[in-house]
């Protein structure tokens, strides 16, 4: 069983060591590309498969609201046609126009539509929101961005720190067992307001 497992690459070593100068442009072709892998990965993930999006991308009729339809060329015609933007220089002038026109689009559907159409969605989107709705927003309670206290029986949220120790967040200082009054490290000790030298006393 040995014998007959091993046979093959035994052959096909033999035959690479029958042709040296063969074997050596294998060896330096391997290191070369051992060598630039990191480089085409980074290369591939960063720039190639985005650029590689964005084609993919120009080539359909999608709002972000709708399934994508596929339209070839028509939106590169409609650029060349349209003196607003058939140039760089237009296109950087008339950057504001562009901005209206995806304005446009946005205010057709509701906010509860949009959340609903771009959640999951790849890429990067945020809406604009108050204090009071960013502490209810799904993402920001599944990601542990916010912690749950309690001072003097009154529950209260308060963002969460980001460092993290053995992949367990700190708990700060100030909480109900403290009164709501920062504890501390040992051996520092904290000086009143009125005895601080940065007031002038």
């Amino acid at each position: 069983m040995v014998a007959a497992e091993w046979s093959r690459p035994a052959a096909a070593s033999g035959w690479l060591r029958s042709r040296p100068k063969l074997r050596a442009a294998l060896q330096r072709n391997l290191t070369g590309w051992l060598f630039i892998l990191p480089a085409l990965i980074g290369f591939g993930i960063f720039y190639l498969y985005p650029t590689l999006r964005a084609v993919e991308i120009s080539l359909t009729d999608w709002n972000l609201m709708r399934a994508p339809k596929f339209i070839g060329f028509d939106n590169y015609l409609k650029l060349i046609d349209d003196p607003r933007f058939d140039t760089n220089e237009h296109l950087m002038e008339n950057a504001a126009v562009g901005a209206d026109l995806i304005r446009g689009e946005i205010e057709k559907y509701t906010l509860a539509e949009i959340k609903e159409r771009l959640t999951g969605m790849r890429g990067q989107w945020a809406i604009v929101q108050d204090t009071i709705e960013v502490a209810n927003d799904p993402q920001v309670v599944a990601n542990g961005y916010l912690q749950q206290l309690e001072y003097d029986g009154y529950p209260y949220k308060l963002v969460e720190t980001p460092v993290q120790f053995d992949e367990t967040p700190s708990v700060p200082v100030a909480g109900a067992a403290a009164g709501g009054v920062p504890v501390p490290p040992e051996g520092i000790t904290l000086l009143p307001v009125s005895a601080s030298p940065d007031n002038g006393q």
